[in-house]
């Protein structure tokens, strides 16, 4: 349900907003909310499921597999927080967030 609604947030948001870092950092932050409801998700599933959700057959184990991307692209959570951090500071963003 989580990963629904803030889906449809961003859709709202791509439709009505203007490109530009405000939108990026918006857009991020959804994305980190989504991929952590992807996450929870799929560890539920995996739970009920038991020792069977790791078999391929069950498909389950390819969707673990799969949401684990989440936690890397298109960035990180602890980047996306800097980055919006530094949005909402109104901080420069062009520099080595990593660091």
């Amino acid at each position: 349900m989580t990963a629904q609604v803030v889906h449809a947030s961003m859709l709202e948001l791509a439709a009505k907003e203007k490109p530009g870092r405000e939108t990026t950092s918006a857009m991020l932050a959804r994305r980190t909310v989504i991929g952590q409801a992807i996450l929870k998700t799929v560890d539920k599933a995996m739970e009920t499921a038991g020792g069977v959700g790791f078999f391929r057959e069950t498909g389950l184990e390819r969707l673990f597999r799969d949401v684990q991307a989440s936690r890397y692209h298109p960035a990180p959570e602890k980047m996306q927080t800097r980055f919006t951090g530094r949005v909402l500071l109104g901080l420069d963003i062009d520099i080595d967030i990593d660091g």
